[in-house]
């Protein structure tokens, strides 16, 4: 098992993980969004019976394998998930927004890379992180909080619904999307 950073994930080390623990993680990497316990969508409803699920097809698969016996099979498959998180959050640094996680690690990416912020004497990683620079981007914090919010919604609406408006849920969402609360449909920002 490669080492997971634990300010991300479970404030375990690796090689302190319980097998459930590590099942837990295991059958989160097969698709996150999916398999992770500590999702929470907009009607409140947690991930846990999803997590447990991936959770328990990892542990039988261990089973099967011979990597635990039928007597720690039977009893790791009762323990609900959501007993076993222990999961701490960042409290500073890209992972720790809520609004644009991926595009705050690309501009920060961009600043201590790009010569423009390492030439002259200066180096783009001291300013990001001792200050200095006042950072303005493209990033329109409204839209970008809608299309966070969205699929959520929209999994809440169901396929069916979906495809009744005429849209199979077939077209790519990035970060050239918007959505247009006077059409609900998911309009790209990006040319042609």
């Amino acid at each position: 098992m490669s080492r997971l950073p634990p300010s991300t994930t479970s404030r375990s080390r690796p090689r302190r993980l319980t097998a459930v623990e590590a099942a837990t993680i295991a059958g989160i990497t097969q698709n996150p969004t999916k398999w992770d316990p500590t999702r929470t969508f907009e009607d409140g409803e947690t991930n846990y019976e999803a997590a447990e699920k991936r959770r328990d097809t990892v542990l039988g698969t261990m089973y099967e394998e011979g990597m635990i016996t039928k007597a720690e099979f039977d009893e790791w498959e009762k323990i609900p998930v959501e007993d076993t998180l222990n999961v701490s959050k960042p409290l500073v640094s890209c992972a720790a927004s809520d609004i644009a996680p991926f595009f705050c690690d690309y501009v920060t990416k961009v600043i201590a890379k790009d010569e423009v912020f390492n030439s002259d004497g200066l180096n783009g990683t001291d300013l990001l992180y001792k200050g200095g620079l006042d950072i303005v981007t493209t990033l329109d914090v409204d839209k970008q909080k809608i299309a966070t919010e969205e699929p959520v919604r929209d999994r809440s609406r169901g396929r069916r619904q979906r495809l009744r408006d005429g849209d199979g849920g077939a077209r790519p969402r990035d970060g050239r999307d918007s959505v247009d609360d006077a059409e609900p449909y998911v309009r790209s920002g990006g040319r042609g």
